[in-house]
């Protein structure tokens, strides 16, 4: 049955038997994930959950980045998930369309500052969760995408929940028990996108499956089979089964050719299009005046996402392919200053957009949208055309970047937050997280830290 074979591969994960490489990739999207946090702290949204969390109290167990105070394990986790999702800047995973490290990084840091528990259970439990997501999205999200289902924070809830269980070693029948707690409390609405609600999902998932955990380990009881069958998690979301949906917790984890790092602060499923356009404009040197239409050819799922074709403020011109492409070609780059508010309303970027047409490639209704190739074309006044195809966006699996690139990334987020010094020391930490005793250090720095204007 389902529910007992993910709970047996949680409770058997064991950090010892993981690729080198997998616990490198964790290092990685763990600071990027920080990084993200810590340039989010100027954002409404971020200040809002963190006053919200503030006034809710809570046993100070573990902190708030950029808060200050110090608060329970599932306020810490909410607010925290909450924060490092607002700028959608963060890692998602080709296979399953979900943002795993904001889900999975609140709720097991919460939990390690609450138990003292050492960086190598933290890598270990990080990439635990993540390959039951990954499994668990590779069937499912097709379905739950088309249902209007949030990947993020219904995957990410069972996601985050077996990395809990494994962090705080549940039993296999304790770890079948969260589970099923988990699988009541997933849900979230591809129709928030483009408000504070989407970053709340992961907040708030990363909070549920500590309850989870918390409540199994005390003897609270759940449907040990709560992912199977009729009634089940699968059927009632998805409408399938999802019995091949086996975590590998060894040489065949999914995150060594499924995880992705976003150079740029908007929906993942725009990436290869900013980067196709970045190139074209480049390559042709093209001045947008000269542009009468721009083609991106995209999965027909994209319209079910990419719901802004005229956004309003920047949270909906991350989910805008008009906004995204037409800010890409004015200025060959993407960057978190062009999702200011501002910067979308612009008359120069306005002019752009309604040449922007999305085209939907046909016979991929089935297949992971992540994962198709997209292009773009450009047609110019005179009938000039340019086509530029993109099999894998930069940070993917399939063209990564460095560790020395998403330590530019993070010290380019956290500049505005934290001193030279402890940017330095942050990255130290995490290069070395499987050696800590605790992670006071670093959750210390992260709390202290202040918002600040961007450059």
């Amino acid at each position: 049955m389902l529910t007992e074979a993910i709970a047996n591969a949680v409770v058997g994960a064991n950090y010892e038997k993981m690729p080198a490489a997998a616990i490198q990739i964790a290092r990685m999207c763990l600071l990027d994930c920080l990084g993200v946090a810590l340039a989010a702290l100027r954002e409404p949204t971020a200040r809002i959950i963190t006053e919200h969390v503030r006034q809710l109290g809570g046993k100070p167990e573990c902190g708030v980045i950029g808060g200050g105070y110090r608060t329970c394990a599932q306020f810490s986790a909410l607010a925290n998930g909450t924060i490092a999702h607002a700028l959608d800047f963060d890692d998602y995973a080709i296979t399953s369309a979900c943002h795993p490290t904001v889900v999975l990084f609140p709720a097991i840091f919460a939990l390690a500052s609450r138990e003292g528990l050492p960086g190598r259970s933290i890598i270990e439990a990080y990439l635990a969760g993540w390959e039951v997501g990954s499994k668990l999205g590779n069937e499912l999200a097709p379905a739950l995408q088309g249902r209007g289902w949030h990947p993020t924070s219904t995957i990410g809830t069972l996601a985050a929940t077996a990395a809990c269980a494994r962090l705080l070693r549940l039993t296999v029948s304790q770890t079948r028990t969260a589970l099923g707690m988990a699988a009541s409390q997933a849900s979230g609405l591809n129709r928030n996108f483009g408000t504070d609600t989407k970053p709340f999902h992961a907040g708030n998932s990363a909070a549920n499956a500590i309850t989870a955990v918390l409540l199994a380990q005390q003897g609270f009881s759940a449907n040990q089979t709560a992912l199977e069958g009729p009634g089940g998690f699968c059927r009632v979301l998805a409408e399938k089964d999802c019995a091949a949906a086996l975590p590998d917790m060894a040489e065949g984890m999914d995150i060594l050719s499924s995880y992705a790092i976003k150079p740029y602060p908007a929906c993942g499923l725009t990436h290869r299009c900013i980067e196709a356009t970045i190139h074209l404009a480049g390559q042709h040197q093209i001045q947008p005046e000269q542009v009468a239409l721009i083609e991106c050819h995209v999965p027909p799922m994209f319209q079910k996402i990419l719901v802004y074709p005229n956004p309003q403020n920047g949270l909906e011109g991350k989910f805008s392919m008009e906004y995204c492409i037409a800010a890409a070609l004015l200025e060959r780059r993407m960057t978190l200053r062009q999702f200011e508010d501002e910067r979308v309303l612009s008359a120069q970027t306005r002019a752009i957009m309604p040449r922007v047409k999305m085209v939907f490639l046909q016979g991929v209704e089935h297949m992971n949208m992540v994962a198709i190739a997209q292009s773009v074309r450009i047609v110019l006044n005179d009938g000039t055309e340019y086509v530029h195809e993109v099999p894998w966006a930069k940070g993917s699996a399939g063209n990564p970047m460095s560790w020395d690139e998403v330590v530019d990334k993070f010290r380019n987020c956290a500049e505005t937050t934290l001193s030279s010094r402890e940017i330095a020391r942050v990255i130290e930490l995490l290069e070395k997280l499987e050696s800590l005793e605790t992670i006071d250090e670093l959750m210390e720095i992260l709390g202290n830290a202040r918002p600040g204007s961007l450059r």
